[in-house]
């Protein structure tokens, strides 16, 4: 026979104007955060190109040996020295996430299921049912512990192939072409480390496309004339990288901060309550710059457990995603469902996607 459970699980629900304020923390802390990320990646990239040799990469480029200028570059190296600093990023990031979530869930009077016997159970405030006991983000879980060093690797790692990538396209259009071995590695040196192969080719094209328009100039002035363009093209590769590395950082800090979120609710879980008491509700961060697929995700709830229409869990939902999650306690009010019900219409109408699509049909 089943107890009969005596008044409600929730005690009230986070307000508008509290989840705006959760919207609000949540990119003001990625963005000092990101720029963490950002330094560690472009030190990395910066110790690659001080050991960079061209006369050792010129003869490895002849060989084709793409694992030989890879040790060159001594890229696992540094990427092992690196690891540990992501891996306090990461850690730093899921904690503020985590607190955000327990916050939420101590906001809204969390309550847990507690036996008073004779077959009943009582809904009662957390304090009650444990006292001393709360909620918080526990770093040194397994669950945590086990996501932070997968991903931490997987960071590096992803980097890492990149460049390999960028090395053997260069490589191989060079052989295609016939261009000479120096030049491949000065390809390599100058617009192959840190970048993707659509940018490093990009880069190449336009060198040579410049110094094809100086014709027949010879002498001081061509040789004036080459290094302005090498200068441009310079210019172009440190912005390509950063702006790399700046994506690279924005996407992986909110990645972690909203993982923290999760793993607080999966925490949590030990104190009772089950998936379908947790709704997890997206926030995108509306303007100008907000994706159209963010934005029709804004304001929809699913359970803890369930995905959301874009079959993620939680955001990023593609490179440099500035959304976020709010945990959310789940009432009869707004009942849990597989479709993900919406909290209504919070996205101001000239960001709603189907607006931005009229106006871009209409020429505006």
């Amino acid at each position: 026979m089943s107890p009969v459970v005596l008044g409600h699980p929730v005690q009230k629900n986070l307000g508008r104007d509290q989840r705006n304020d959760v919207r609000r923390r949540v990119v003001a802390f990625n963005e000092r955060h990101e720029g963490r990320y950002r330094r560690i990646l472009e030190t990395l990239l910066d110790e690659q190109r001080r050991v960079f040799s061209l006369r050792q990469a010129t003869k490895l480029a002849a060989a084709v040996d793409v694992d030989g200028l890879l040790r060159m570059l001594r890229f696992d190296d540094f990427a092992e020295a690196a690891r540990p600093q992501v891996t306090r990023l990461d850690v730093q990031s899921m904690e503020f996430g985590g607190d955000i979530a327990a916050e939420s869930l101590t906001r809204q009077g969390l309550r847990v299921a507690k036996s008073i016997g004779s077959g009943l159970t009582l809904w009662v405030p957390l304090s009650h049912a444990a006292p001393g006991l709360g909620i918080s983000f526990d770093v040194s879980n397994p669950a945590a512990q086990a996501w932070v060093k997968a991903h931490s690797a997987l960071l590096i790692k992803e980097f890492g192939n990149a460049n390999r990538d960028v090395i053997r396209e260069i490589l191989t259009n060079g052989f295609k072409n016939g261009t000479t071995p120096v030049k491949m590695a000065r390809q390599i040196r100058d617009s192959g480390i840190g970048m993707t192969g659509r940018d490093a080719q990009a880069l190449s094209n336009f060198f040579d496309r410049e110094v094809a328009k100086l014709g027949g100039l010879a002498g001081t002035k061509r040789a004036t004339a080459l290094s302005k363009i090498a200068t441009r093209r310079d210019r172009l590769a440190a912005k390509k990288i950063r702006q790399r590395s700046h994506r690279i950082a924005r996407t992986e800090s909110m990645r972690a901060l909203n993982q923290g979120q999760l793993e607080t609710v999966n925490q949590a879980k030990a104190l009772g309550f089950t998936d379908k008491q947790i709704l997890l509700e997206w926030m995108a961060v509306i303007d100008e710059r907000t994706d159209d697929d963010c934005m029709v995700l804004d304001g929809v709830r699913i359970p803890k457990g369930e995905l959301f229409q874009s079959q993620v869990e939680a955001p990023p939902l593609h490179v440099q995603c500035r959304c976020t999650i709010s945990v959310i306690l789940s009432t009869k009010k707004t009942p849990p469902g597989p479709s993900g019900p919406r909290l209504g219409p919070i996205t101001p109408p000239q960001f709603r996607p189907q607006s931005r699509r009229a106006d871009r049909r209409a020429g505006r």
